[in-house]
């Protein structure tokens, strides 16, 4: 009896390995957009709680800012946590006087932000409470507001929603 392998053996093995191979490399690249998308949602999410956390955490402190919160620029695809001044004064807010940059961060490759309703800018913590301040279009707003994530192709989106109440979800 003779040992070794026909032509069609090698050639049904060959024919499977690159069947295998090319599934692998396709869902490689779009499995990867899709972690990155929910990884980017866990960290702005966790952002924010930062915020809301330093918030309260420097509540007695005489040198702090009135508040801190997250900035998110869609056209760069980053966000940022800052330190913010209100006008006319911390304790009855109307505007945002000035804020100075803690940490900035970048999406990463292959996630965005995108278009949606209540998109939101900024959300801003003030203690003692927190008081909770959300700017959609502009000014502050009484309603949740949206921050909008999906993957380069838009297979897959994510959204974090804030409440006046400071809640996050997501």
């Amino acid at each position: 009896m003779r040992r070794g392998y026909t032509l069609i053996e090698l050639l049904v093995v060959i024919a499977v390995t690159t069947m295998i191979a090319s599934i692998v490399v396709i869902y490689g690249t779009s499995g990867r957009e899709q972690v990155a998308v929910s990884i980017e949602t866990a960290k702005i999410a966790d952002l924010i709680s930062r915020a809301k956390a330093r918030t309260l955490a420097t509540y007695n402190d005489p040198n702090r800012p009135c508040g801190f919160g997250v900035e998110l620029d869609y056209a760069a695809g980053k966000y940022s946590l800052r330190g913010y001044r209100t006008s006319p004064d911390c304790a009855s807010p109307t505007g945002i006087a000035s804020s100075n940059l803690i940490e900035e961060y970048t999406l990463a490759p292959g996630v965005s932000f995108r278009d949606g309703s209540n998109k939101l800018e900024q959300v801003l913590f003030i203690p003692p409470d927190p008081l909770t301040l959300l700017v959609i279009g502009g000014s502050f707003a009484s309603t949740t507001g949206n921050v909008y994530l999906r993957t380069r192709d838009g297979s897959v989106e994510r959204t974090i929603s804030v409440n006046t109440a400071g809640q996050i979800t997501f």
